[in-house]
């Protein structure tokens, strides 16, 4: 998961992704308004899973209101829906080549405490089993409350 501070946000971006020597990738871009414009970063967690419930691992929040986001990858399957935990929301699921693989990105606006948490759920899958989820949870701590929180999937890309 890449992500870039203080930058003007608004249509009309374009992301160049170049790659040498890569026969397969996939990415996603999200922009999301009312971050800290420096040191928004707070904590990450990251774990891998071959079981239906997917989770990225617990880490702490620092902060009274953040932006949390869950990517999952998954690969060798012919079909997979995921599911997030209750407190979560679905942002985009986009399969890959031949839909033997893909990602699913989930979210909140977490406000209060600082609890100990994972970007977590089920996932459904028809076809092989058996197949890695790899997961990655990133906080980052907002400027602002919920109200003026903004996000907007951008775009996918494959090759």
């Amino acid at each position: 998961m890449l992500y870039a501070e203080d930058i003007a946000g608004g249509a009309g971006h374009q992301i160049t992704v170049t790659l040498s020597g890569v026969e397969y990738f996939q990415c996603s871009a999200i922009e999301v308004a009312g971050l800290l414009s420096t040191g928004s970063l707070d904590v990450s967690a990251s774990d891998s899973t071959s079981d239906a419930a997917y989770s990225s691992g617990p880490a702490t929040l620092t902060a009274s209101y953040e932006y949390v986001i869950g990517v999952h990858v998954f690969v060798n399957t012919t079909a997979a829906e995921f599911n997030p935990d209750a407190v979560w929301t679905r942002v985009l699921q986009a399969s890959g080549r031949q839909s033997l693989s893909g990602h699913f990105i989930q979210d909140q606006v977490w406000q209060g405490d600082h609890p100990s948490f994972a970007a977590s759920g089920q996932v459904s899958v028809s076809g092989v089993i058996g197949w890695p989820i790899a997961s990655v949870m990133v906080a980052f701590k907002v400027w602002w409350r919920r109200s003026r929180m903004r996000r907007r999937s951008m775009g996918f890309c494959r090759r």
